[in-house]
């Protein structure tokens, strides 16, 4: 097994010329995952007219998959705790082709909700093992930045997933997206099959061990600091579209601020990765913490498109910075049930964006006040800040092993 060697340019994290291709098969699979579930949100129109549904219960094809996408997780993680990796991945890519071939398939929306089960199923263990995994194929010192590789790969799903959805289904059919993923997930399982090693295993715990790996108060404290930031950035951002056209922004620049966004992610997700590497984890996650705040805030200045170039660049920049400290976190604190945990941290992500979502709708159908649900989301995130601050205090108790 190859070391990964990797150098920074441009903000973005490239692979040099003796690459891991096990680290580089784990992103390709997270990217797959993620276009799997970041694909749907573009597509709701076109789906609520081939299945002849409203778009509200189209709508409830995403709300599905985040449920059970959150619960899964931490559940399957644990019951296969004693399963080789290796197995696993050939095992849960081969129900995610599966998944994408029902889609494909699909006459009914009792279908399409099905596949949108399983999908939701087998991506929840795909992108609990990509990231559990990805610091398992590298030397120690290269592990925050493998994080941030399989980090990347999700937020290039998360910027190409609506515009590809939106252009293949305009010219094509929705149903083509689902083929090509089907598709491209069989390459992946081939090259699990003939690349990735079986001798890479994780320690065999039970049930008992994995609940010890989980309640801990400094791993607990952190579940919280993952769902919290979703939470206040969700509440604002699922109705960012809304708050813009509220604001007058012509459609062009929706369409440029939602594109800015997602570049700025993805040079976010390897800028975490740096500064986890400079100062930490712990540090990191404070100072982002508050910079987050802060830019989120900023929309209560102005809703001028220069403004809201700026400030949506850096909404992306450092809200998908997040990520990699926190993951880190997690390995640093326990090591021995970084699998269990960094799987509870995704579902608490995928919790916070649904909570969030609920929680914004809430408001504006109680205020219809763009102005009150950005001062709620900047609430909730200096509660985020808070929580980044006790990290500092709870580690220093002793790590589990």
């Amino acid at each position: 097994m190859n070391d990964c060697s990797a150098f920074h340019f441009g903000g973005a994290f490239l692979l040099e010329e003796h690459m891991n291709i096990n680290l580089l098969l784990l992103a390709l699979i997270a990217f797959l995952a993620g276009l799997a579930e970041f694909v749907v949100a573009g597509i709701i129109p076109y789906l609520a007219a081939y299945f002849h549904v409203t778009t509200e219960q189209a709508g409830l094809l995403v709300t599905a998959f985040a449920f059970i996408f959150a619960v899964a997780g931490p559940v399957l993680m644990m019951m296969t705790s004693a399963v080789r990796r290796r197995t696993l991945l050939i095992s849960f890519n081969l129900l995610f082709i599966v998944g994408n071939l029902l889609s494909v398939m699909s006459t009914t929306y009792s279908m399409i909700m099905l596949s949108r089960i399983v999908l939701a199923v087998s991506v929840s263990m795909l992108v609990g093992l990509a990231f559990s995994l990805s610091v398992k194929v590298v030397r120690p010192s290269f592990q925050p930045r493998a994080i941030s590789i399989v980090l990347m790969a999700l937020s290039s799903a998360m910027v190409l997933g609506s515009p590809i959805g939106i252009f293949l289904s305009s010219l094509y059919s929705w149903k083509i997206l689902f083929a090509g993923i089907a598709g491209l997930s069989v390459m992946t399982l081939y090259m699990t099959l003939k690349y990735f090693p079986s001798e890479l295993e994780v320690e065999k715990l039970s049930f008992k061990h994995d609940m010890k790996g989980l309640f801990r108060k400094d791993l607990l404290a952190a579940h919280c600091y993952s769902f919290l930031f979703f939470t206040g950035q969700s509440v604002f951002y699922i109705y960012f579209s809304p708050y813009l056209i509220h604001e007058k922004v012509s459609a062009t620049v929706i369409s440029l601020l939602f594109i800015v966004f997602g570049i700025s992610g993805t040079f976010g997700s390897g800028l975490g990765g740096l500064m986890t590497e400079k100062w930490g984890s712990r540090r990191a996650l404070v100072i982002l913490s508050i910079v987050y705040t802060i830019v989120m805030a900023g929309f209560l200045v102005s809703s001028s498109v220069s403004w809201l170039l700026v400030n949506t660049s850096l909404l992306g920049l450092v809200g998908w910075s997040i990520n990699a400290p926190t993951q880190s976190y997690l390995i640093e604190r326990s090591e021995k049930y970084a699998s269990i945990n960094q799987t509870v941290s995704t579902s608490s992500v995928q919790l916070g964006i649904s909570f969030g979502a609920l929680l914004g709708g809430m408001i504006l159908s109680a205020s219809a006040s763009y102005t009150l649900l950005i001062m709620w989301a900047v609430i909730l995130l200096t509660g985020t800040a808070g929580v980044a601050l006790l990290l500092f205090h709870l580690s220093k108790e002793k790590s589990l092993p």
